[in-house]
């Protein structure tokens, strides 16, 4: 549970019984995600119990609920969307003002960074055969990234960056290689990190720091990449991604920045430029629950470590400052 700034405590609270609608799952396995980091650091919301991405297996249905067993394997989408306003009724569920407001590890509703979770059936995805628990919660960040890439610019033999190697830019090396990206490049000041992306499919990997804002130019026959995928959130990283994309060229922004950043506006104006957010996935986390299952995303390279539950605050510490890991994992159960 969050409690207060970087402040992570074990807690034993009652076990939730399911209601009209709802499913208990046994935790399996939760992802540490960029955004619980951001929580972590800046001590909201608190109290919590975080956790979005995870997997686990049903002990309990809750009244009204079939076509489900206890026993079986599942995972969730991290959200309930209310199906009814705008952006759902346009297939843009991850729009929807209830999926913040209703999401589980968020803030509002307990999340599965402990030994049971309470989601709804309408949110349950059945683990499918090829599928580990312990890979699953790959899906949500996996489907996060495919919905970055499929609303993108970036076409069949386009070139990429990547600035960042963690989970979200490992895994988009890896989708982008996946569909036909003509060439990708890296960039993360961590040496392992760089490795994995070379590992994953990108072409060269390079520590960004004091690295020439014209390295991508000078590549690319004095053009620049067609696409800039930006998976850190940091100023200085939104700043590189706009000098080193080529004109007429697309910033896609999925690390979540929470500092103001100061851009220079003539350069979007001389570049010709587009900048454009990219937020959670609708369908698409169908679509990576189907690519894990099938292995043409090599999990194995991207979890890299676990944690017990009662380690939580030393997965958050290390995750909070420089390190070599990608997915960090906390296991609820011995």
């Amino acid at each position: 549970m969050l409690t207060a700034r970087r402040t992570i405590e074990v807690r034993e609270i009652p076990r939730p019984s399911p209601g009209e609608g709802q499913v208990l799952l046994r935790v399996c396995y939760c992802g540490v995600c960029g955004s619980d980091i951001h929580m972590f650091q800046q001590g909201l919301p608190a109290p919590a119990i975080l956790g979005h991405e995870f997997s686990g297996v049903i002990v309990e249905l809750g009244p009204g609920v079939s076509g489900w067993e206890p026993g079986e394997a599942a995972t969730a989408y991290p959200g309930t969307p209310c199906g009814q306003c705008r952006w759902c009724l346009r297939g843009e569920i991850q729009l929807c003002d209830e999926i913040i407001a209703k999401g589980y590890g968020l803030g509002s509703r307990p999340g599965a960074m402990a030994e049971y979770v309470l989601v709804d059936a309408s949110s349950l995805r059945r683990t499918p055969p090829g599928l580990e628990v312990r890979s699953a919660p790959l899906v949500e960040p996996l489907g996060v990234v495919i919905h970055a890439v499929r609303t993108s610019r970036v076409r069949p033999g386009d070139r990429a960056v990547v600035l960042g190697c963690g989970t979200i830019g490992l895994l988009t090396v890896a989708v982008l290689e996946r569909t036909g990206a003509g060439a990708v490049y890296a960039t993360d000041p961590v040496a392992a990190k760089r490795s994995r992306a070379l590992e994953l499919g990108a072409r060269q990997a390079y520590d960004p720091n004091g690295l020439s804002p014209f390295i991508f130019h000078d590549l690319m026959e004095g053009l620049g990449p067609d696409v800039v995928f930006e998976c850190v959130g940091i100023p200085e990283t939104l700043v590189a991604a706009i000098n080193y994309v080529r004109k007429a060229g697309q910033v896609v922004v999925l690390g979540v920045g929470m500092e103001p950043t100061t851009l220079l506006p003539m350069v979007w104006n001389f570049k010709e430029l587009e900048i454009k957010g990219s937020y959670g996935c609708a369908e698409e986390y169908d679509m990576a629950l189907e690519w894990l299952a099938k292995g043409k995303i090599q999990a194995q390279r991207i979890i890299t470590r676990e944690f017990a539950l009662e380690q939580a605050q030393e997965a958050f510490e290390l995750m909070a400052g420089p390190n070599e890991e990608g997915k960090v994992l906390i296991r609820p159960h011995p």
